[in-house]
């Protein structure tokens, strides 16, 4: 283990100006902040994932309290030796069907069983610069779980950028995200170090679940114009969320104005900026219809809904600027990226009562100090016992399920080879081609959150050189150094597959199996524009009813039970032509409509 000793001030400067970003670190991954509430599940989340396969990180933790590390060290030596016999009496998990085959897997538990048994413990409080900086240099990544992010993060990614640390967090907050690649997106850029924020249930379903169904609308050859998520959830036994998470929303909301602020600041950036504003993202489609109500009633999941109010949309637009402005480098200047409005769904009336009336409460406190020191200091009775001091109880966690529903509007296969993928003609006409997908998991918070992040911070590590070199082709940004949200930095990885097969499952639930028919029946008659405010005619040229439109805008029905599950190849034939971004190229930024 580290101690602070072994970074004396006087010598504090000379090894920082000796320190070597490329050399290798003693550790691949410190989880930091690990015996906090959520800090404590990620620790016992990787233990599993680490017993469960065959990684062999060099791994430690670390936080301010030698004790409180000491007692978690020992949680994990009993959880991993569980999961060592557990693993010699059953089949092995999904995510490493053959790790019991290996000829040097029981050569292999006894290293890891040795190293555990003294797993290093490093000591740094986060104001505490010599300590904290001592922690950041001797890993690979950092796994960093201290929040509310705004009060103690900005120094960890600071230092990770100064140092090329690579970084993950399950941050939630759009004013530190946001803030953080505005300071640092290019010192972290100079040392390569990967930084990504919004690694968990914030807001890994949204960001890698839009970019999911963005792919599979590609491989197709078609385009995808904007998509609506749902989030809907079962807690048979209740669910109290922890108030970090409360405090995270007291402190966001009160730093509203300063958010507005930055983003116009970005919009204002002149030059080559690390990321195009939400403004100037280029669209495809008509604009999206967004439900502003304080609540509504949901026909695609027939519940009661109103906007979601966390961070989901905020981190999509922030993904989608970053990839634009990378692509726009990389010679890449018309990808449209999708429209997202994001949603959570009710299960009775109840709770809409219930979250209107919180939110409402919540938003009067906010604006003075005694009310936000009320909500800071009496979180369970203030909300009605949704967030608590404690946390989720583990019958609680163990219970929960989620699923974020998503239903996507694009353009068909067909239409798009007919417009010549034009975005301005397609501009013009009504979506035809509709899916629905998911993301579903369980313990929505906690477990799932910290599956979530460990996965993220293994393919980081794992898959650095894919994410490195990008796939222009596929409209995957190289991703060298800065400061990203999720997608922007996993979109050429295999993350999607490995959540999938850790029990996080993005599928499409439901798509068109007549556009194969559509395009054989084609007379190859001369395309006709037709503006979107004209009647869509049927073959006689006669006006059809809206829900009579295959593909139209309404037409997404409610997938049948037995249908839900169907899995979906996302790969065209083989004697289809692969949609090549490249035609792009030679296009100036003048020419992307604004």
């Amino acid at each position: 283990p580290l101690h602070n000793d072994e970074d004396p001030d006087e010598n504090k400067q000379e090894q920082e100006e000796k320190f070597d970003v490329s050399a290798p670190r003693p550790y691949d991954i410190v989880i930091y902040g690990a015996t906090g509430f959520t800090g404590s599940i990620a620790a016992h989340e990787f233990t599993q994932r680490y017993a469960t396969s065959n990684i062999n990180f060099k791994w430690a933790i670390a936080g301010r309290n030698q004790q409180k590390l000491s007692t978690l060290r020992t949680s994990l030596v009993s959880d991993f030796n569980r999961q060592i016999d557990d693993l010699s009496k059953i089949v092995p998990l999904s995510n490493t069907p053959n790790y019991l085959h290996d000829a040097n897997t029981v050569q292999l538990q006894q290293t890891k069983r040795e190293y555990i048994s003294t797993l290093p413990i490093l000591i740094g409080d986060v104001n505490d610069d010599s300590a904290l900086s001592t922690i950041i240099r001797s890993a690979s990544l950092l796994i960093c779980c201290i929040g509310p992010y705004r009060l103690y993060g900005d120094k960890v990614i600071a230092l990770c950028a100064k140092y090329g640390t690579h970084y993950v967090d399950i941050c939630g907050e759009p004013d530190f995200i946001e803030r953080s690649a505005f300071k640092y997106y290019n010192l972290a850029q100079s040392t390569g170090a990967l930084i990504v924020s919004a690694c968990g249930f914030d807001s890994i379903p949204s960001d890698m679940g839009v970019l999911f169904i963005d792919q599979f609308y590609t491989a197709n050859q078609s385009m995808c114009s904007s998509i609506d998520g749902y989030l809907t959830g079962s807690s048979p036994d209740g669910y109290q969320v922890h108030d970090t998470t409360l405090q995270a929303a007291v402190y966001g909301f009160n730093d509203a104005d300063n958010l507005r602020k930055l983003r116009k600041q970005v919009e204002e950036e002149k030059g080559d900026s690390y990321r195009v504003s939400r403004q100037q993202i280029l669209r495809v489609g008509p604009k999206q219809s967004v439900h502003k109500e304080l609540y509504f009633w949901s026909e695609h999941v027939s519940k009661y809904s109103m906007l979601f109010p966390f961070a989901d949309s905020a981190v999509v637009s922030n993904s989608q600027g970053l990839s634009a402005a990378l692509l726009r480098r990389q010679g890449i200047h018309r990808k449209p990226f999708p429209q997202y409005a994001a949603y959570i769904s009710f299960n009775s009336y109840w709770n809409v009562l219930q979250a209107v009336s919180i939110g409402g409460l919540g938003s009067f406190l906010v604006n003075y100090e005694f009310g936000r020191n009320l909500l800071l200091n009496y979180p369970s009775a203030m909300t009605f016992g949704v967030f608590s001091e404690s946390g989720p109880s583990e019958k609680q966690r163990a219970t929960q399920t989620f699923s974020f529903k998503f239903f996507a509007k694009g353009y068909s296969k067909a239409l798009c080879k007919k417009t010549g993928y034009d975005v301005d003609k397609l501009n013009q006409l009504n979506p035809d081609y509709n899916l629905a997908a998911s993301v579903s998991g369980k313990d929505i918070a906690y477990s799932g959150t910290c599956k979530i992040l460990i996965e993220c911070a293994i393919v980081l590590l794992q898959e650095k050189e894919r994410i490195n070199a990008g796939d222009v082709d596929k409209a995957c940004p190289a991703v060298k150094g800065g400061v990203f949200t999720p997608s922007t930095v996993f979109a050429n990885t295999s993350l999607i597959q490995r959540l999938n097969e850790a029990g996080i499952t993005f599928q499409i639930e439901e798509y068109p199996e007549n556009e194969k028919e559509d395009e054989e029946n084609d007379d190859g008659d001369e395309y006709k524009e037709m503006p979107l405010s004209a009647p869509l005619l049927d073959g006689n040229g006669q006006e059809e009813e809206d829900d009579d439109i295959p593909g139209g805008f309404e037409v997404i029905q409610k997938p049948e039970e037995d249908d839900v599950n169907v899995k979906v190849n996302a790969n065209p034939t083989d004697d289809d032509e692969d949609y090549d971004y490249n035609k792009f190229k030679n296009l100036d930024d003048d020419d992307v409509p604004q």
